[in-house]
């Protein structure tokens, strides 16, 4: 439960994603009951869903990826800490602990056709790719963000069928995490932060006694 609580979203955001989708959802549903048929019209509870879970995969990447939050960065430059060993803060990889939420998407979804949960599977992948995407080139992977955005566009490519679409990505994903353990590997980056991160820390250009001594001694 620790570990499913780590990588959840905050009870705050379940919350207000369960109230977004009742306050879309139920007046179609009061319809249906009232005339005893289905309604045959775009659902805006189906959108909510979809730009809910293309978020939801941006935010796993956002959320414990160390490129995308510097203050958690700059705390692991000043541990121990290599790519062989599992990342203090949460894993950046999908796992079994987002099962509980892809699968109430996909439940969600299954409601509003039979591709439902296809379309909802690509577009939780798009958005994982998409933010694992953005921190590729700058740390020393940038080969890899070029065939994730390849893999990216092919899969919108082939959009009208979810099922194509969803095999491109699965492959996409698995070249995403070969780069995403090069990018590791590299860690620490060795990045302008005042430009990766928008702040007014500079790096430190000069190497003269190695990792993690330079991140330790005195400005």
């Amino acid at each position: 439960m620790t570990r499913l609580r780590l990588v959840l979203p905050p009870d705050y955001v379940l919350i207000t994603f369960v109230l977004m989708y009742a306050a879309t959802e139920g007046p179609y549903l009061y319809l249906e009951w009232k005339i005893q048929q289905p309604l045959d019209v775009p659902r805006a509870s189906l959108l909510l869903l979809r730009f809910l879970a293309f978020v939801y995969g941006a935010w796993r990447v956002a959320a414990f990826h160390p490129a995308h939050r510097p203050d958690y960065c700059g705390w692991l430059e000043r541990t121990p800490w290599t790519y062989r060993s599992p990342l203090p803060g949460g894993p950046i990889a999908l796992s079994w602990e987002d099962l509980p939420l892809v699968g109430a998407f996909v439940i969600l979804s299954s409601f509003h056709g039979a591709l439902g949960p296809f379309f909802m599977l690509d577009l939780i992948l798009i958005g994982y790719l998409f933010g694992l995407l953005l921190t590729m080139w700058r740390t020393g992977a940038g080969s890899f963000g070029y065939a994730i955005a390849f893999g990216i566009g092919l899969a919108l490519r082939c959009w009208p069928d979810p099922r194509i679409s969803l095999i491109v990505l699965l492959a996409t994903y698995a070249v995403a995490q070969a780069g995403l353990r090069v990018s590791l590997s590299k860690f620490p980056w060795m990045i302008d932060r005042s430009v990766f991160f928008g702040t007014q820390v500079t790096k430190n250009v000069e190497n003269n006694c190695g990792w993690p001594f330079d991140q330790l001694h005195p400005a």
